[in-house]
């Protein structure tokens, strides 16, 4: 009974550090001058994010973008994206544009993921 509960408290601490870094992409509020077809490109590559379907939701998230390359919300879903498909060099470019243009956003600035990129 010993060796079960070692074993189960090892397995809980050894998940920690990926709780860590569990964090999801994020809509973004429809600012003045914001495009409505970046912002639909969001959310519809947040679903399939949501769904595991990191190569689809890469896709609508790079369409949002071009759309509108000033959100950093986006840039943020990119890099994360990006960080499940192994391409970190190119998930470090977005985290540092996101972070770039987070504009307050907390969410981005303090993200573990983020900063573990970046550096923060």
């Amino acid at each position: 009974m010993k060796k079960i509960w070692i074993v189960l408290a090892a397995l809980f601490f050894l998940s920690l550090p990926m709780q860590a870094f569990a964090e999801g992409p994020l809509g973004f509020p429809m600012r003045e001058g914001s495009s409505a077809s970046a912002h639909e490109h969001n959310q519809e590559g947040i679903m399939h994010y949501n769904k595991g379907h990191h190569d689809v939701a890469l896709k609508h998230f790079q369409t949002s973008v071009k759309i509108d390359p000033n959100v950093g919300e986006t840039h943020f879903n990119m890099a994360l994206c990006l960080d499940k498909i192994g391409k970190h060099g190119d998930a470090t470019a977005h985290f540092k544009t996101a972070k770039k243009l987070a504009q307050g956003n907390a969410k981005i600035t303090d993200s573990k993921i983020l900063n573990a990129h970046v550096g923060g």
